[in-house]
């Protein structure tokens, strides 16, 4: 209860307290005072659809991705003053290409002032930063960071806004890694301030590194400008259980379309009980017999000792027979519903008894 109490509260805006933490601007006392940051459902998939739409937008055109930009809505946490809550995002009519996506032109700040007007009248969240993609080449490493131009944008609206006692985030956005990865690649960071200097060879994300080369593949060439928050997502109890009744009222096709034997897990499971079955086997006789040798030559003479009962012996065998023929029924099934009606189970078998092989050596 006090975790579901926990999330829900995330959406309760304490104007009070909050007003309170701007008042004290106590991040202009410690340079890394945020740490976190805290994210909506609402905010995270806004923004990646954004992004995801310069993407497909800048291949449609001209062959390559564009980067685009929005505002985050938010507050610091009342309950956790070290962290920010993005509530709700607002896309901005800004694109660009590598890294020169910035917010100086005069139509686009008007734009934001007549957003933060409007804002005013209906929401109690205020602008506290801005996100923008980096949808470069898909190499398999992140491409979220900060670039010159960005830590140049970001510090001019730090600077302005961390001293009206409402501080500033950037968040960058790799939606091509996302779009691999089927799962959000967003990075938070907030600028060090003038005169500050962090301790050397320090990477953003807190590790020393000897070589700045490293530091500058990673992170850019103004990697000592900059730090790295710790970003999670959150999602009130209402929206959990809708999601949960979703899943188990019109998920239940995953289970014709999906292979169990495929899933990690489920192998291991099954390889543990293969082994456990044969190590029973092997000590109720001392004999190199596996389980299912075991089971079938003792069950007659088992039976009629135990009125009928099985040993542990051949009730392990029958489990991982079980469950054997559940998946390739499963399998079998798919195949035929949604496939081309073949069942290639020589590589699985070849694997899992090479796995249970090893296991037993």
């Amino acid at each position: 209860m006090d975790e579901v109490q926990g999330k829900d509260r995330l959406y309760v805006f304490n104007q009070e307290a909050i007003d309170s933490i701007r008042e004290a601007k106590a991040w202009l006392k410690d340079p890394k005072y945020f740490k976190r940051v805290k994210i909506s459902p609402s905010a995270s998939i806004k923004m990646m659809s954004h992004c995801q739409s310069g993407v497909e937008k800048g291949i449609r055109n001209n062959g390559v991705p564009v980067e685009v930009m929005g505002l985050l809505l938010g507050h610091p946490d009342h309950e956790d003053p070290h962290a920010f809550i993005i509530s709700d995002t607002q896309a901005l009519p800004i694109e660009g290409f590598e890294t020169s996506v910035v917010a100086d032109d005069q139509e686009v700040i008007n734009y934001q002032i007549s957003l933060g007007e409007a804002n005013e009248l209906t929401r109690k969240d205020l602008f506290c930063g801005w996100y923008h993609s980096h949808p470069f080449d898909l190499d398999g490493t992140n491409h979220c960071y900060l670039s010159k131009t960005d830590v140049t944008t970001q510090t001019l609206w730090q600077n302005q806004e961390d001293n009206h006692g409402n501080p500033w985030l950037a968040i960058v956005v790799d939606p091509q890694l996302s779009l691999a990865k089927s799962s959000p690649e967003i990075r938070a960071f907030r600028v060090y301030p003038a005169g500050y200097t962090p301790p050397k060879n320090q990477t953003p994300d807190g590790v020393v590194v000897a070589d700045a080369k490293v530091a500058i593949e990673r992170w850019g060439a103004c990697w000592d400008n900059y730090y790295l928050l710790e970003v999670s997502y959150f999602m009130s109890q209402l929206a959990h259980n809708t999601l949960n009744t979703f899943r188990d009222k019109f998920m239940w096709m995953n289970a014709l379309t999906t292979n169990p034997m495929s899933e990690p897990e489920k192998r291991k499971d099954l390889l543990d009980l293969i082994t456990k079955a044969n190590k029973e086997a092997k000590a109720s006789t001392g004999s190199g017999m596996g389980v299912f040798q075991q089971a079938f030559a003792q069950s007659s003479k088992e039976e009629d000792e135990s009125g009928g009962k099985p040993s542990s012996v051949s009730q392990s065998g029958v489990d991982v027979a079980v469950q054997h023929c559940q998946a390739s029924i499963g399998y079998l099934t798919k195949n035929i519903a949604f496939g081309n009606g073949h069942l290639n189970t020589s590589e699985t078998s070849s694997k899992d008894a090479k796995a249970v092989d090893m296991k037993e050596n």
